[in-house]
């Protein structure tokens, strides 16, 4: 079904698509899941479905230096997303939340992107 809101399934899924790892569980509340990558730090899973700054973060750290337009369309929310200084949109949802959103721009460009360089 359509998600409607926050997911800590959907956080940790995000973290496999993008970094291609698999979080674990913890005993502690507040650091309810943890991943780790790149030899960093143990890191917790960010609630990319609830927080627009977590969602903006990864967009940022994914494709940085990349621009987003935010709107709403008949009471659901968008998220554009495209090369600064351009007028090219690579990622561009509807959902049901702000997050969702830009989680969704953000996957459709990754794959839009990484279809475009395996063809190059």
């Amino acid at each position: 079904g359509k998600t409607t809101g926050p997911s800590r399934e959907i956080d940790c899924a995000i973290i496999k698509a993008v970094f291609g790892v698999n979080p674990y569980p913890t005993a502690y509340p507040e650091r309810d899941w943890e991943f780790y990558t790149d030899n960093l730090p143990v890191q917790t899973v960010p609630h990319f479905t609830v927080s627009i700054d977590a969602a903006l973060g990864l967009v940022e750290r994914k494709l940085p230096g990349w621009d987003y337009l935010l709107g709403r369309v008949s009471g659901d929310h968008s998220c554009a997303l495209g090369p600064t200084d351009t007028l090219d949109t690579i990622g561009d949802t509807i959902a049901a939340t702000i997050p969702l959103a830009i989680i969704a721009a953000l996957l459709d460009a990754l794959i839009t992107k990484s279809s475009s360089e395996e063809a190059a």
